[in-house]
């Protein structure tokens, strides 16, 4: 996958887990054989990015970092990295209630669970909603690592939570 196609996906995924949507960043450093993403948040969502002992950052960093850049001159393969940046101004963030969106649409996370899984593995993901529960249903293609189940497992349904959704993902 492309440099910028790791970004975006990363833009969207940061983004889901925050409430200043417009104050989010990802920077980019290039170097031979390495990509490094930077991520810049507004200060009341670095809590939501960092997650419960740091769930949702190392959800992050699995999925993410499994993945490999592909340079667009010579198609060599560049490693990732992610990192959160802390703002200089104020050290902790507060904590924030999660309020319930009655208009929560599954679908727009349902696209973004096929992107973040095409950074493993090839996958379909099925998707219900039931009694203000969306049920994800993920048929794997190919076999991929327990981790990398459990990363998703935390980051989807923390990004559904944080735009007041409840999404349960189920691996069959």
């Amino acid at each position: 996958m492309k440099t910028e196609e790791i970004k975006k996906l990363l833009h969207a995924t940061i983004s889901g887990l925050c409430t200043q949507k417009k104050s989010v960043d990802i920077q980019t450093a290039e170097l031979k054989h390495s990509v490094t993403f930077s991520i810049n948040v507004d200060m009341d969502d670095q809590a939501k990015i960092v997650g419960a002992r740091g769930a949702n950052i190392n959800a992050l960093k699995e999925i993410f970092e499994s993945a490999k850049a592909t340079d667009p001159k010579d198609y060599s393969l560049k490693t990732v990295r992610i990192f959160l940046n802390t703002p200089p101004d104020r050290t902790k963030s507060k904590s924030e209630k999660f309020r319930k969106n009655l208009e929560f649409n599954s679908e727009e996370f349902r696209e973004l669970t096929e992107d973040l899984l095409s950074l493993i593995a090839d996958a379909k993901v099925n998707a219900i909603d039931i009694s203000g529960l969306s049920v994800f249903e993920v048929e794997l293609l190919e076999e991929i690592h327990e981790d990398k189940k459990e990363a998703l497992s935390i980051i989807i349904p923390a990004v559904g939570k944080c735009n007041g959704g409840n999404i349960q993902l189920n691996f069959v």
